[in-house]
């Protein structure tokens, strides 16, 4: 009986370990800040209110490409939903959270 208890109780530990080990598969915005080096941001404006329809956020490690990555996201999302109207802006390019941490 005893034997059986052990038995248990190592499958309860063992399922336990490998559950809490599993990759996240929802990650939210402040996983990102803290898992890569930089973030930019495009949005989509109307033209004629100057009303922002979609903001675009693209994280990266390295600074070499994020602009460029960012504004075709936008440019993609603008020519599937033919929004001829609206123009791609860029806001920023930025420091996540790990960098600034990091040099504090």
């Amino acid at each position: 009986m005893v034997k059986k208890l052990n038995i248990l109780r190592n499958y309860f530990f063992l399922i336990i370990i490998l559950s809490s080990c599993s990759l996240k598969s929802d990650l939210s915005n402040n996983d990102f800040e803290e898992i890569y080096n930089f973030k930019s941001k495009s949005i989509l404006v109307d033209k004629n209110s100057k009303k922002v329809l979609r903001e675009f956020i693209i994280y990266d490690h390295i600074s070499k490409n994020i602009r460029s990555k960012v504004m075709e996201k936008c440019n993609n999302y603008q020519k599937k939903e033919n929004l001829n109207d609206a123009q791609c802006k860029l806001k920023f390019v930025k420091f996540t959270n790990k960098i600034n941490s990091s040099i504090e």
